[in-house]
């Protein structure tokens, strides 16, 4: 019997030392393969910062030839020397991440030979002709960008789609391997004590995270509502309407907004913008944004000063990019001012139902320094209606000319009776759908009213002279001078 019993016992010393090797071994596998996670995540971020960097040089570059069109000001071809510097070195970083990663590079290849074919054919023929004949070639020229901006979304699909796989992987690992130790467990009891415990841990993290993202969501909620604009200019000449949705799936709040206040000397300054990105932080840049173009904008009737002094208080701040269009509706003279920053241009309804686009546009708020930015005057037309919105009313589920072409349609078949213009304008668009990006909107529908003194004689040229063609490209010779004030 000593035998036996002294060889169970041995079978039973190496059994348990042979479960305690599978627990120990699954113990090990697992941290690998958390730290293999880890390092893969912190590999697909740098990439996601490498396929960013590489999209914003590519707009960079054609924001600088652009601007140089434009203005004929050298400074503006900074962004694109600088571009021409960093773009490769960009390309082939994140084309090594992805090999590393074992994902395909060749969407970062197919983006070398689009910013290549645009550097050929467009850039550097604008550069040469300047302003000469060269529409075909920003038409030519935004084609390629928009070739880019459809291959840098499926780069960050990918991206994400690796980033899934990844955590999947690693959870259905970890889970299998929990699973084989379980069922090997003659030595359950200590290694499930050990397990459960980094489970609390991983628990206790977990709650914590959700804590903070109602805490942040509770933040956000409150400062979205002091930010929105609760009553808007109330004046006999126009109406003002707005509204405001979040993007799906965000704590409700953003980075756009809409503003129209009376100021000095029967003015109305109106602005709109967008800042890039969601949450707090994006609502805080916003709020700065907002409140610098408002105190500027009280003592300043030039928007592009407003503008331009916007962009130095958001430089000195290392703030995020902005685009935003700021305007002044000057009631006795019965004139309106606008100046864009990067953002999509407004558009305005004739009372007969013919669209135009207004006002040029110049580089983002934050992009560089001491940008400049033209100013296109308008009269104000009894029966129009200004609409003024933010990208994501475009962008929604759609490439940008289709989302232009939407909301064309949509003002043409709206109706003047609309109670709400800017709502009805956003319901016709998104058709009831949630948008993917916060989307804000801004009317301005002038009244066919009688009035006397200056707006009257001002209503009337515009009717008599309907604006030369009915573009915006360009200050209004009849249009009365800027003033102090």
């Amino acid at each position: 019997m000593k035998p036996v019993r002294r060889l169970t016992a041995l079978f039973g010393f190496f059994s348990a030392g042979a479960v305690l090797l599978v627990f120990v071994i699954a113990a090990f596998s697992i941290r690998g393969a958390l730290d293999q996670n880890q390092t893969t995540q912190t590999n697909l971020r740098l990439a996601q910062v490498d396929r960013s960097r590489l999209l914003r040089l590519q707009i960079d570059e054609e924001t600088g030839v652009r601007g140089f069109v434009d203005t004929q000001i050298t400074n503006f071809l900074e962004p694109y020397r600088a571009g021409l510097i960093a773009f490769d070195p960009t390309a082939r970083s994140l084309a090594t991440r992805l090999q590393r990663l074992g994902l395909d590079d060749a969407g970062v290849r197919e983006e070398s030979t689009i910013n290549r074919q645009w550097l050929q054919s467009v850039a550097q023929p604008l550069i040469r002709l300047a302003a000469v004949d060269g529409i075909p070639l920003q038409v030519r020229g935004k084609t390629l960008v928009d070739q880019f901006r459809a291959v840098d979304t499926r780069l960050l699909l990918q991206l994400n789609l690796a980033a899934d796989q990844t955590e999947a992987a690693t959870s259905r690992f970890v889970t299998e391997m929990l699973i084989g130790a379980l069922i090997v467990g003659l030595i359950l009891a200590l290694l499930l004590g050990w397990l459960s415990s980094s489970q609390q841990r991983l628990a206790n993290e977990i709650e914590l995270q959700r804590l903070a993202y109602l805490e942040e969501k509770r933040v956000a909620d409150a400062l979205q509502e002091a930010f929105l604009l609760k009553q808007l200019p109330d004046i006999a000449q126009a109406e003002f309407h707005a509204v405001y949705v979040p993007a799906g799936g965000e704590a409700r709040v953003g980075g756009d907004w809409y503003d129209a206040f009376e100021v000095a000397d029967g003015r109305i300054l109106f602005s709109i913008g967008d800042v890039a990105g969601h949450g707090i932080e994006a609502a805080v840049i916003m709020s700065r944004v907002r409140q610098a173009m408002l105190t500027i904008g009280v003592d300043e009737p030039d928007p592009s000063i407003v503008l331009a002094r916007a962009n130095e208080i958001l430089l000195m701040q290392d703030a995020t990019i902005v685009t935003a269009i700021c305007g002044v509706i000057d009631l006795a003279q019965g004139v309106i001012r606008l100046a864009n920053a990067g953002h999509p241009p407004a558009i305005v309804r004739f009372a007969d139902a013919e669209l135009e686009k207004f006002g040029a546009t110049g580089p983002p708020l934050g992009a560089m320094d001491n940008p400049k930015y033209g100013v296109s005057s308008v009269l104000v037309s009894p029966g129009s209606m200004f609409a003024l919105f933010t990208d994501g009313l475009i962008e929604y589920g759609r490439d940008w000319d289709m989302g232009q072409q939407l909301v064309e349609q949509a003002l043409t078949s709206l109706s003047p009776d609309a109670a709400d213009p800017a709502a009805a304008l956003m319901e016709r668009v998104l058709q009831g759908a949630a948008p993917l990006d916060d989307v804000a909107v801004l009317t301005i529908s002038f009244r066919e009213t009688s009035q006397d003194g200056e707006h009257a004689q001002a209503s009337e040229a515009a009717r008599a002279r309907p604006i030369v063609g009915r573009t915006f490209r360009a200050l209004l010779a009849s249009a009365p001078p800027l003033t102090a004030g």
